[in-house]
């Protein structure tokens, strides 16, 4: 949908790319700041003007294409807020580079260029932002934008945003310290990828309606791991939390943490606590992941999984194939798998297997526990409530300590600019 506060499409008038230079500032012993800004020449004075701790208020407007060019404030972030909550400043394409201490809350970007936000630097914060491609009409078929490519950067926080109308959300490569909290994903072809990544959180985010197009081959995940042209796997992961409503239409991957060169493969993982409804064979896939620990996940099949054809392809490439949803462990070594409740549980080729873990009877494989001993019913609508994947109180598995065992919130927190503010700054690194 479009990120005007009228909620209609934006005619953004593009102003020209602005590059804002080196400045370093050290926080004195004073009181924080507060700038207020019309433009984005008056932008660039504040940023030369702050240290750390200060607040840049933006009075509604488009600023522009801007690169932030190796801008370093210590002692504090420096923020750059919208002014108005119900008439939010707005962003094209924006780069930082080299730039550390500095946080957006609550503004928009959108823009038809590709990625919209890159981000290198150290302590970079993003929160209560709108992230639309081109052509936010509810439809990313017609969008080619990845919202954030966050590449050689150290301590970020990505909290509390809406991401909807792109190619993809996030790509996160050749960083350490990264952490993507209580985010709506929502009408994408693509959710996460993340490659040669050392120590993040993927917490507490939504995942729903994702819109692959069949008819070219497109098998989106929500959450992908891939090494090709890396040194090193992921590592010092922890994926937590996340409910990925991926039920209609086709399959759509969810936690996948795949491999292409076995030599290097992501460790020291945990996997804990996340719903996947779908109809994705990979609802959690591990491929040469060593040295992790997955649990109290639960993995449920959508009606759509029952059509049992994974070849299966409308003529319009709106709708693909389906089958009940797996956790599979893959080749790797030193995995522990306890207390998860699938469609499907497949152990891995080391002999890694399932400990005090139920698997659910499908209609595909024909076997396993009655869906009694899990859920009193089976969720079938299409934007089904996270409590309807808890382990119901009375069941087996709760008894068991198996499963999701309370309901947890998911996505967006805020997109309030000063909430969003105090939010991210409350956020702990991993």
């Amino acid at each position: 949908m479009p990120i005007s506060a009228s909620r209609t499409c934006l005619h953004l008038a593009m102003l020209v790319a602005g590059t804002l230079t080196t400045a370093t500032h050290a926080a004195a012993q004073t009181a924080p700041r507060t700038f207020s800004v019309a433009n984005s020449s008056e932008l660039w004075g504040a940023l030369h003007t702050a240290r750390g701790g200060d607040t840049i208020l933006l009075a509604p407007g488009h600023y522009g294409n801007a690169v932030y060019d190796r801008f370093r404030f210590t002692g504090g972030l420096v923020t750059i807020r919208s002014a108005d909550p119900a008439n939010r400043a707005r962003f094209g394409q924006v780069f930082l580079r080299g730039t550390t201490g500095l946080a957006f809350t609550g503004v928009d970007f959108q823009s038809s260029l590709h990625p919209l936000v890159t981000v290198s630097g150290t302590n970079l914060r993003f929160a209560g932002n709108r992230f639309r491609g081109a052509n936010p009409n509810g439809d990313p078929w017609d969008d080619q934008q990845t919202g954030m490519w966050i590449r050689n950067a150290a301590n970020v926080v990505v909290a509390s945003n809406d991401f909807q109308d792109l190619r993809a959300a996030i790509w996160v490569q050749r960083s350490t310290s990264v952490a993507i909290r209580h985010n709506d994903f929502t009408v994408l072809r693509e959710g996460l990828n993340i490659s040669g990544a050392t120590r993040g959180d993927i917490d507490n985010n939504f995942f729903s309606q994702f819109s692959p197009n069949y008819a070219i081959g497109e098998h989106p995940d929500a959450i992908q791991f891939w090494n090709a042209n890396e040194t090193t796997g992921v590592t010092h992961y922890r994926i937590r939390n996340n409910f990925l409503s991926l039920g209609n239409d086709g399959h759509v991957q969810g936690i996948f943490l795949g491999t292409e060169n076995r030599a290097i493969p992501h460790s020291n993982l945990e996997i804990s606590g996340n719903i996947y409804y779908g109809a994705s064979f990979h609802g959690i896939s591990l491929a040469a992941v060593t040295n992790s620990r997955i649990f109290n996940n639960m993995v449920m099949a959508s009606p759509w999984a029952d059509i049992n054809n994974t070849s299966f392809r409308s003529a319009d490439g709106r709708k693909g194939g389906g089958t009940p949803p797996a956790i599979a462990l893959g080749t790797g070594a030193g995995v522990e798998a306890w207390n998860n409740a699938a469609s499907h549980l497949r152990g891995s080729t080391t002999g890694t297997g399932f400990t005090n873990s139920i698997d659910i009877w499908d209609s595909y494989w024909k076997r396993g526990e009655p869906l009694q001993n899990v859920l009193a019913v089976r969720p079938t609508s299409r934007s089904p409530d996270i409590a309807e994947f808890v382990s119901t109180p009375t069941s087996v598995a709760a008894s068991r300590g198996i499963g999701v065992l309370a309901p947890f919130r998911v996505g967006v927190v805020t997109l309030d600019p000063a909430a969003a503010q105090a939010f991210v700054a409350a956020q702990p690194l991993p």
